[in-house]
């Protein structure tokens, strides 16, 4: 289990797979890009379960990008991500791209995936992919991928073709293949 004190917000996820923790990633979204109209409602300011503040901005049609402040000692530290909106019937998905160094820029997008459940009182709950469901598909056969585990951590790195991570990913398997216990709950502050 990660014992880093890192980003409150939606890089926690991010930051373990750097840190070591178990991980998964896909070279491809997950859904269909979202409407720009339903995309731009996401705008606006959130509070993490930490109540630390998250700075949505819709840049162009389903891409968001978010901004929050992480504090390295007595310094802050600007943390940034660009986010993709999908949609697959009536779910939405936050694609989340981490930032990359620019000696990377070159290498292909690797995304983690959020399921996305609209609350009421302007709250967003998200969820996980559940890892190991995916690394028993990609060690299956069932989904195209890398897992690479060790003694403590799964590290899955899905490389899926077309709509291969579309087709896998089921309402009817919701609990199974996201993390339903411990989502993410922001609250929308503007």
């Amino acid at each position: 289990m990660c014992r880093y004190r890192v980003t409150r917000w939606l890089m926690l996820l991010l930051l373990c797979a750097m840190a070591g923790c178990s991980s998964l990633t896909t070279t491809q979204p997950l859904g269909k890009p979202a409407s720009a109209l339903d995309t731009r409602k996401l705008a606006g300011i959130w509070l993490t379960p930490e109540n630390e503040p998250m700075f949505v901005h819709h840049v162009v049609d389903n891409r968001l990008r978010v901004a929050g402040v992480d504090w390295d000692d007595d310094e802050p530290q600007l943390r940034k991500m660009e986010v993709l909106v999908t949609t697959d019937d009536d779910r939405m998905y936050f694609n989340v791209l981490p930032p990359q160094p620019e000696e990377e820029s070159d290498a292909p997008d690797e995304y983690t995936i959020y399921r996305v459940t609209p609350s009421e009182g302007d709250m967003l709950v998200l969820r996980i992919l559940n890892i190991e469901t995916f690394a028993k598909a990609v060690e299956n056969g069932q989904l195209s991928g890398t897992v690479d585990r060790n003694e403590n951590n799964v590290h899955v790195k899905l490389t899926p073709k077309e709509s291969e991570l579309d087709d896998f990913v089921s309402p009817d398997k919701a609990a199974e293949q996201f993390i339903l216990d411990g989502a993410i709950v922001l609250r929308r502050l503007k």
